[in-house]
């Protein structure tokens, strides 16, 4: 009995110690805060401990197991930290701890969002005015302080749209132009941001100049990428005083929580519910049977959409394509019909490569939403799919009219015409009169998901290889990724992503038993000749936690 009772604890050890030895290699670069591979850092495996250094090339080699922690450390530098997960390859950012020294080195410029930027590592156009140089001449107002000090800078009268009030026409507020037009907008002004938060010329002109620290001038597309289309004319970086003394931070620092890191083994965990009426259609004797049933079938009002798309799905799944041209038939022929049932039904065509029909949808969302932002872009986009390059220019030109979108009260077009400018670009490249064939934008991994209701909020995350969350609270990732969320509508864009596995997350925890299509599309390698372009529609419904609706491989 002894020797039976050491034999099993034995095996019980055994089994514990082959569950802590590492299984695979690990394999991982990283990059200091100038994007140079990093020579040193130190690696170990969080409560073991195995550690190695990167050698001259930042990269590094480890035996590791997919629960594994990685922590990376190295004098002067901020600690980082991240998962294993089932990633075979990491990379890896560290930037530099501050200190009292860095004072006394050259001062950093503002750029975007208010991060610090190296003026030797900065590749645009850019020019500080600190508070002595700006209150020589003791100027009115901190608008005309600027005036003749920064070239290629110019004070223009503010131009007034057509339905402008007697109370603004007095306002004799002047505007910023710097050198360059934006190729689709009809006014030319730079993007005024106080403290890091976008202003307005108003404002600016109310603060006291003594009271600004410096105003940097960032030229150019480029320089004002993190601030959206808004920003395509440059940008006026002002930091007052105040902020200096705040000691106001806007750098990126690490949180490991669980809002900004996903601690569990991320798997998918949708489970859809067929709606009642599919499973009649399901036991039909006969097509005919079924066919009968649906017609006669009266749906709830939460079941509308599922019935025209599922209904849809069904019969052409069954090879009876004339009853399923008869229900979109039906669907653009209701004058009853709302958008979101033609939008998820546009939704369904386009993932099958029926981009002609999708088409006709997305021209009948826009006759009923005229004043909604989504059916200019979405309506382009479709054009642009079906080689209608000149009707998708136009109709981006219109989303990006600031004056026809006020005239028309079109809602949420701002948001919109900063998610649309990745897409500009490719429609200007199709047009045969257009001379500028340089303008670039590209990402590794692109990632946009459009749902057909913007009446809900379903509180969409992305989860990338290193586990960190993606969120409307976490905009911005140490990988690299960017995230854009509004109503109806989430971007994730990443120009240098991480081989591995992405899980794109739900919170839908809405009352009603409301049915939300989403419409998933992955980018790979967007912008360049090997892009590839993936569809997959899912139909989401409440639940009282999250969900993990779908695994995105990179």
């Amino acid at each position: 009995m002894r020797n039976q009772l050491i034999f099993v604890l034995l095996l019980g050890g055994i089994q514990l110690f082959s569950q802590n030895v590492p299984t695979r290699n690990l394999y991982g670069t990283v990059y200091d805060e100038a994007i140079k591979p990093f020579y040193g850092v130190e690696v170990t495996r969080k409560g073991y401990s195995e550690r190695t250094n990167t050698d001259r090339g930042g990269n590094f080699t480890f035996r590791v197991k997919s629960s594994d922690t990685l922590d990376f450390k190295k004098d002067g530098y901020l600690p980082k930290r991240t998962i294993v997960g089932n990633t075979t390859l990491q990379v890896v950012y560290m930037r530099r701890e501050p200190m009292f020294e860095d004072l006394r080195r050259s001062k950093p410029v503002d750029g975007a969002l208010g991060m610090k930027k190296d003026p030797n590592s900065i590749v645009y156009a850019y020019q500080t005015v600190n508070s002595d140089d700006l209150n020589i001449g003791r100027s009115s107002n901190a608008l005309e302080a600027l005036d003749s000090k920064v070239s290629g800078l110019i004070l223009v009268d503010k131009r007034l749209p057509p339905n402008a009030t007697p109370a603004d026409r007095a306002e004799k507020t002047k505007e910023i132009q710097l050198r360059g037009i934006r190729f689709l907008q009809t006014t030319n002004s730079a993007l005024v941001v106080v403290d890091g938060i976008p202003s307005t010329y108003q404002y600016f002109v109310n603060l006291d100049p003594t009271n600004i620290e410096s105003v940097t001038i960032l030229k150019g597309a480029n320089a004002a990428v993190l601030y959206g289309s808004q920003a395509g004319n440059g940008v006026v970086m002002v930091k007052t005083k105040k902020s200096v003394q705040t000691g106001r931070k806007e750098n990126y620092v690490p949180n490991y929580s669980t809002e900004t890191f996903y601690f569990k083994t991320p798997k998918v965990d949708l489970k859809e519910k067929a709606p009642d009426f599919l499973g009649k259609l399901e036991k039909a004797a006969s097509m005919d049977e079924a066919s009968t049933i649906y017609t006669n079938y009266n749906p709830k009002k939460n079941e509308i959409t599922s019935y025209y798309v599922e209904g849809y799905k069904f019969f052409s799944s069954q090879g009876q394509e004339d009853k399923a041209a008869s229900i979109l038939k039906q669907l653009l022929d209701s004058s009853f019909t709302n958008h979101f049932t033609l939008r998820a039904m546009a939704y369904q065509l386009e993932s099958e490569g029926r981009l002609e029909q999708a088409n006709l949808f997305y021209n009948k969302i826009f006759s009923l939403q005229p004043q909604d932002a989504r059916s200019y872009r979405e309506l382009a986009l479709s054009n642009y799919e079906v080689g209608q390059f000149e009707n998708a220019y136009n109709f981006f030109n219109k989303l990006y009219n600031e004056d026809l979108m006020e005239k028309l009260e079109v809602l949420n077009y701002l948001k919109i015409q900063e998610v649309s400018y990745n897409d500009v670009g490719k429609v200007l490249m199709e047009l045969e009169d257009y001379s500028d064939k340089n303008l670039k934008i590209q990402y590794k991994l692109r990632i946009l998901v459009d749902s057909n209701r913007d009446d809900v909020d379903i509180n969409l995350k992305l989860i990338d290889p290193n586990r960190e969350i993606s969120s409307n609270d976490h905009m911005k990732t140490e990988m690299g990724g960017n995230f854009f969320s509004m109503y109806g509508l989430v971007e994730y864009t990443n120009a240098t992503a991480q081989m591995g596995s992405y899980f794109l997350m739900a919170d839908y925890q809405n009352r009603s038993d409301k049915p939300v299509y989403i419409k998933l599309t992955v980018f790979k390698n967007y912008g360049k000749p090997e892009e590839t372009q993936e569809i997959k529609v899912i139909r989401l419904l409440p639940k009282k936690k999250e969900q993990i609706l779908s695994k995105i491989e990179f």
